[in-house]
């Protein structure tokens, strides 16, 4: 799936995604453990899978993959 960042709180790393269809989904900083990126600004958009039960999970930006930064930490 992918969405907007609608909010994220840097203290927690928490956050809520909307997808292009207006379907939120919340998310945690375990949520983008895999990602390179450590924070999240609103608007960004971002790409994502979810469990059965909606959790966030292997949340990143589009671009990652392209970047060659597999396992850094921006």
């Amino acid at each position: 799936m992918q969405g907007i960042v609608k909010d994220f709180k840097s203290g927690d790393g928490s956050g809520l995604i909307l997808t292009d269809t207006e379907v939120e989904f919340a998310f945690t900083e375990s949520s983008y453990a895999e990602s390179i990126f450590s924070w999240f600004r609103v608007g960004q958009r971002v790409v994502f899978e979810t469990l059965d039960d909606n959790t966030v999970v292997n949340m990143r930006t589009g671009g990652e993959i392209d970047m060659s930064l597999i396992n850094a930490k921006v």
